[in-house]
Parts: C-alpha cells; structure tokens; sequence
C-alpha cells in the first residue's frame, strides 16, 4: 500500500539461435463481478532480440497514483506479459496477480470464543502503520449481529477515525459491549485509508446462556465444578457469583444452585 508497483519480467527463448520478438505488458484490474477497473499499460509493442539458449530480465515501475484508484474496489492487481515472435505466429502469454495490502489490523473478543449472556466482552482493535509516511484519516468501522449493546445501547456498528498514525508504528483502541442473547454473534470489521486498499478482519462470539457452564464450554459437568471450587480457593475474581467485590460462600451456594438447575 502506498508504495510504487516495481515489476520484473524474465522472457526467455529456448531455441539454438537467436529470434527477434515483440513484447506488450500491461497492468490490469479488475472486481470478482467481472467489472474493468483500468489498465496502466507500459510498454507496448517494443522489439526485443534474445541470443540462442538465453533470457532477459526486464524490469518496470508503475507508480502508486496509477494503482490508487483502484485499491477502494479491489485489492487484486494483475500483470500480463505478452510475447511474440517475428518469424512465427507464436505468442507467449504470462500472468501474475498481485495482493494490494491495505493497514495491517486484527479484531479480537476478549474472552475469546464464550460469553456469558449479560457480561462484558472487551473487543481489541490493534492497527499499524508500515509505511515511511504518516497515515492520516484512516476510518475503521465494526459491524455486529444482533442482540450487542454498547456503552449500554444497542448498536450494530462502532466507527472509529484514527489519529495520524506515525511511520512504522503501531496502536491499538478498545471498547466493551454486552451480548444480550444468547448465540454466535458475527463481528465484521474492515479499516481504509486514502492511500491504502480495504483491509477486513472478523471475530466470532458464542453467547451462552448457563449460569454453571464455569468452563464456557456450552456443557455442564464435573469440570466446571472444579473449576468453580479451584477458583473459589483461589479467591479469584471468576467465583465472585454475585459480583459483591467478595469470594466467600454466598457464591458457593449460588454456584450450587445454577449446577443443580443445569443448562437450559
């Protein structure tokens, strides 16, 4: 992202003596509709003369303002290099594709994997800049299933516009919500930049509904019953049932109750 497209092209004959060809090269974009974004073409029908048994190596530039364009519909660019040969009808086509990263981020649930119903989720949205010039107005943008409230409103999406990101650093920004039925919650995430093509990431949260699943496996068995008692032990703050501040039995006895009940 950002940086100039540098292309090299090895065109190589196989022959015992030398031939005279006729190459093309272009840079082509295109969506998975099928859409035609652009082309950059660079050289066109330039003469080239390889010796008997040998290659040439080629290389090109294709500068970022050229690609930029492109980068807010797609992140795939593609390269093809065509070759002919003067004293025969043969061409010789070859193409490469070229993935168009955008801001390196990643979104995460923390817990990871299972939730209780009606408890907290910190999601964690770290983001870096690889470049050697500041990242400015770059926008990330959460999108949730339903059934998440945030800062105690139900929402379905967070947006974030990030501060100027200095060159070859990183940051990260947080915020809770609660998941209030039970489930698996999609969230999707994606974060653009004015010089960077679309990066997207996701993260999953199952949402149970069993206040003795201690292990937040979706089961109720002998292991969140010890699990419960290692942490009430423990004075942990995973046993304080009744979130008073304080592991004592009250949250024995209210831990016994939600076993006996079971999961629903």
């Amino acid at each position: 992202m950002g940086m100039n497209l540098l292309i090299d092209v090895v065109f190589r004959n196989d022959d015992s003596v030398a031939h005279d060809y006729t190459y093309d090269l272009q840079v082509d974009s295109q969506i998975y509709t099928g859409a035609h974004l652009g082309s950059v073409c660079l050289p066109d029908n330039q003469r080239l003369t390889i010796g008997a048994n040998s290659s040439v190596m080629l290389g090109w530039e294709v500068p970022w303002e050229q690609i930029k364009p492109w980068v807010r519909q797609t992140e795939f660019v593609e390269i093809l290099a065509v070759l002919k040969r003067h004293d025969e009808d043969l061409h010789s086509f070859e193409s490469s594709v070229v993935l168009v990263e955008g801001v390196p981020f990643h979104i995460a649930a923390l817990p990871a994997r299972h939730v209780r119903r009606g408890e907290a989720v910190d999601v964690l949205v770290s983001y870096a800049n690889p470049l050697a010039t500041p990242l400015s107005n770059a926008n990330i943008r959460i999108d949730f299933g339903q059934g998440l409230s945030v800062n105690g409103q139900a929402a379905k999406k967070v947006e974030r516009r990030l501060p100027p990101i200095p060159p070859f650093t990183a940051g990260v920004f947080r915020f809770s919500l609660i998941a209030s039925e039970p489930g698996q919650v999609y969230m999707g995430a994606d974060i653009n930049a004015p010089n960077a093509a679309w990066s997207r990431d996701s993260a999953f949260l199952n949402v149970v509904d069993c206040p003795a699943d201690f292990d937040l496996n979706a089961v109720t068995d002998s292991r969140d019953l010890f699990g419960f008692v290692d942490a009430l032990l423990g004075c942990t703050f995973s046993a304080d049932r009744n979130k008073d501040g304080v592991v004592d039995f009250e949250d024995l006895a209210l831990f016994r109750t939600d076993y006996a009940a079971g999961c629903p």
